[in-house]
Formats: C-alpha cells, structure tokens, sequence
C-alpha cells in the first residue's frame, strides 16, 4: 500500500533544509543533491518539488508573502478593527513573525551575500500586494481622519525599511531590535491624529 505523503510539508522540509545548507556552505556551493542528502530524500524526489536551487529561494519567499498577505487580507484579522489599527496591528505582527522565525531569516540572509541571481525583482513581485493592502490602509486611515495627510507610498516604503532593518539588525545585532521596533512605533505614532491631539 503506497504512503500517504503530505506534499506541503515535504516542500517545506526541503525549503528549510536548503536554507540551513545555503547559510553553512555558501549558496553558490549547494546543489539539489545536497539539499536531499540533508533532508534524507533522493535527489530525484526533490527535483519532483524544484528544478533548481535559485527556484527553492523563489519559491520560499513567495510562500511566505503570500501567506502573509492572505493573512492580514482576511476578515477575521481585520475585524472590526480601525484602518489605522490595522496598520500598526500588521507591522508588530509581522516582527513578532521574524522574532518567530529568527533561524530562518537568519539563514536566509547569510545566504544573501552569496546570490548571484538578482532576487529584487522576485521580492518586489511577492511583496506587492501586501504593499497594496498597507497603502489602501493607510489611504484609508487618512480618509477616517485616524492619519495625517502623507504619501501612502512614501509612508509603506517608511515602514518596509524599518522592517528590513529589523531583519538585518536581528541577524548582526541582535540586541538593538528593541531600538528599531520602537522606532517604528514612534513613526506610527507621529502620523496618529490622536498623538497630534494630545
């Protein structure tokens, strides 16, 4: 009787197995034979699910922003929480989600420096429609009069940067998120209406 085998979970196997081999061997040295040798797989089975090492670093980023985005799109995250809510909701959430996953990013960006292939179109791709929500957010939150007036865009590429440091500084320094997360919070809390008020 064939095994029942869940295909997800061994995609997500492989994706973080290739991404501890990425950050011990350098990425240019990892090949699929390697990745299912660490996985305990055959090579030819990890070809069933990537035809290539820079398609396993495609896809992961795309499996997390699409999880991401599905997430805060959803009506049971929104509730009936306030635009401005949303915001800031979904900017701690996704650095408690990095503080969560901290092994992982931090295989993934070691294995940065060693990428050939220009990852910021793929990125860009994946990160666009949870750019889109953030700004419909923010547009929105203004609209209320929760926000001042300010660029969406300007505003969303404000809080990705205090998200990428996030990341960056959770890899090399470790001790100075707190700093940036506050950081963050205080930028949200210089366009909140209500701080203007008080």
């Amino acid at each position: 009787m064939p095994k029942n085998i869940n295909h997800e979970e061994r995609k997500q196997l492989i994706i973080l197995t290739a991404l501890k081999v990425f950050a011990t061997r350098g990425y240019r040295e990892t090949n699929l034979t390697l990745i299912a040798q660490e996985c305990n797989l055959s090579r030819t089975t990890v070809y069933q699910y990537f035809s290539s090492v820079d398609d396993i670093l495609v896809y992961a980023v795309k499996r997390v922003m699409d999880t991401l985005f599905e997430k805060y799109n959803s009506a049971g995250w929104q509730g009936n929480n306030s635009p401005f809510t949303l915001v800031q909701s979904i900017c701690t959430d996704i650095l408690d989600q990095i503080d969560q996953h901290s092994d992982e990013l931090s295989n993934f960006i070691l294995s940065m420096r060693d990428i050939d292939i220009d990852l910021r179109g793929s990125v860009h791709r994946r990160t666009a429609k949870l750019n889109l929500l953030l700004s419909r957010l923010v547009r929105a939150a203004q609209k209320s009069g929760e926000m001042k007036k300010c660029s969406a865009h300007d505003c969303v590429a404000k809080l990705l940067i205090f998200i990428e440091s996030y990341c960056f500084h959770l890899v090399y320094f470790e001790e100075q998120t707190t700093l940036v997360r506050e950081l963050m919070e205080a930028y949200l809390d210089s366009l909140s209406v209500k701080q203007e008020q008080l």
